[in-house]
């Protein structure tokens, strides 16, 4: 007999819990992306992509946005190299 912990979350497997967390993770990365803490929001994208996953759609949304998130972190560091020199 399975423990209802164990039954939960085949339940919770089941209703897409997986694909929701990894949406709540980019959408954490999101905030983090507004709020121009680039670093952050890319660790939320890399984490949502660690899940497996079978959403391509999703999946290529987040690699899109890790990486204009590295084109914001280059553009930053160039504007400000720029104002020292």
């Amino acid at each position: 007999m399975k423990s209802r912990k164990a039954n939960a979350a085949e339940v919770e497997l089941r209703l897409g819990a997986a694909h929701n967390y990894q949406v709540s993770l980019a959408s954490i990365g999101n905030v983090y992306l507004l709020r121009r803490d680039y670093f952050t929001a890319i660790s939320y994208y890399q984490r949502a992509l660690a899940r497996d996953n079978e959403d391509r759609v999703a999946v290529k949304k987040w690699a899109r946005n890790i990486n204009l998130d590295y084109a914001r972190i280059r553009l930053e560091v160039d504007q400000q190299t720029s104002r020292v020199a």
